[in-house]
């Protein structure tokens, strides 16, 4: 990981070579109040995104101690990215998800697992910008 000097990524983006991935540390809040400016809430379509993830976020608990939420959300007809397309990669953790719940988010503590939670509780995020 590296900031971009290519003109890739905003300013205060991280940009990641090998998944053409520019992103960027959030603060802990309510997930109903996500905000990304320049980007998006991150969205984990694979499983090398979902592997650097882990890997950037291994030693944060000191920082965002809370679950990583992220982009996704349950249509009734499947899970679905924020731009309509139907999610093929997941990575749920057992028992998940919950078909009353619509936000997602990856518990580090358990391995990254999915599970599903309400938009009233806490949780850290990354933003990525397209």
């Amino acid at each position: 990981m590296n900031k971009s000097r290519t003109g890739r990524c905003p300013d205060n983006f991280i940009f990641y070579r090998q998944l053409d991935f520019c992103y960027q540390f959030r603060p802990t809040i309510k997930a109903a109040y996500i905000s990304c400016p320049l980007g998006k809430l991150q969205r984990i379509d694979t499983e090398e995104k979902q592997n650097y993830t882990m890997k950037i976020t291994a030693d944060i608990e000191l920082v965002y101690n809370a679950a990583i939420c992220i982009q996704g959300k349950n249509t009734g007809s499947g899970w679905k990215f924020l731009d309509g397309t139907l999610m093929t990669y997941t990575n749920w953790g057992w028992n998940q998800p919950f078909k009353n719940a619509n936000q997602l988010r990856m518990i580090r503590w358990k391995n990254y697992v999915w599970a599903t939670t309400s938009d009233t509780v806490n949780c850290s995020y990354l933003c990525e910008y397209p």
